[in-house]
């Protein structure tokens, strides 16, 4: 019996986890880093916070079919890098340090807060890395 308690606690935390995706339709919304402005779009709700990582010089709609699919369990962020997507331009250059910095920043203004799982698609990829670190 003790073997299958933590089974069914995961369970329930996933079948509730989707209930409250079910219920949350997601936000769109803008906090300031480093005097510009980041887009994020944050949906579903769960025990982790899948972070979506754009690549090259793609916006967060790269992730238009992947967020929601993933919002059903889990709640799941994916955001516009400086001067991409909805997102103001940055002067500064586009380090994988910065882009990290400025991510872990804008998760906490928005009220995203740990465990992340980080998914990143192609130069996303180094970015991601940097920012586990």
């Amino acid at each position: 019996m003790t073997r299958c308690r933590p089974v069914l606690v995961l369970i329930a935390l996933l079948l509730l986890a989707r209930l409250a995706a079910a219920q949350s339709p997601g936000e769109s919304r803008h906090v300031e880093i480093d005097g510009h402005a980041m887009h994020l779009s944050i949906a579903g709700a769960g025990p982790i916070t899948v972070v979506l990582e754009a690549g090259g010089g793609f916006s967060l709609s790269q992730w238009d079919k992947v967020q929601p699919a993933l919002a059903q369990f889990a709640r799941v962020v994916s955001y516009d890098r400086p001067g991409l997507g909805k997102s103001v331009k940055c002067e500064k250059p586009e380090t994988a340090q910065r882009v990290a910095t400025e991510l872990h920043a804008a998760l906490q203004l928005a009220g995203v807060l740990p465990p992340y799982l980080l998914v990143a698609h192609s130069m996303g990829g180094p970015f991601a890395r940097v920012f586990t670190r």
